[in-house]
C-alpha cells in the first residue's frame, strides 16, 4: 500500500504492476547504476498515481484539437514492441480539492535528492 500523491488516496500495488509514465531516462539511469553496483540503496523514491482512477487522474492535452490518448493506449505502447506513442502533448492531470484539473507535474512536489545520497562513488 502506497500513498499516491493524490491527497488521501491509497494505492494497492503488487510488484511488477507499476509502469513508468514520466522520467524514462532517469529510470534507465537508475537501472544502469544498479547493474553496475553503484547505488547506495535498492529503493529509489517515486511518486505513484492511480492512473486508472478517472475520478482523480485523467489524460489531457495542451491543444483543444488534439485527442488525448487513453491510459489503455499508453499501456499498450509499453507491452507491444511494435507500438509507439505518437508524438503529442498528452500529459497526466489530477483533480484538485476545488474541482479544477491541473497538470500533474504542477500539482505534485518534485522529489529532490542529492547525487551523493544516491550513488556510491567507487573511484
Amino acid at each position: 500500500m502506497f500513498n499516491s500523491g493524490v491527497k488521501n488516496k491509497k494505492i494497492n500495488v503488487k510488484y511488477g504492476d507499476v509502469g513508468v509514465a514520466d522520467g524514462h531516462h532517469r529510470f534507465k539511469s537508475i537501472k544502469l547504476l544498479g547493474e553496475r553496483g553503484l547505488l547506495k540503496e535498492v529503493y529509489v523514491p517515486v511518486q505513484l498515481i492511480p492512473a486508472h482512477d478517472t475520478e482523480v487522474v485523467r489524460i489531457g492535452t495542451l491543444s483543444q484539437e488534439e485527442q488525448p490518448l487513453s491510459i489503455q493506449e499508453i499501456e499498450r505502447c509499453f507491452k507491444e514492441p511494435t507500438k509507439v506513442i505518437p508524438l503529442c502533448t498528452s500529459h497526466f492531470q489530477t483533480k484538485l480539492a476545488d474541482g479544477d484539473w491541473q497538470r500533474l507535474q504542477f500539482s505534485q512536489p518534485d522529489l529532490v535528492g542529492k547525487r551523493d545520497d544516491l550513488i556510491e562513488d567507487k573511484r
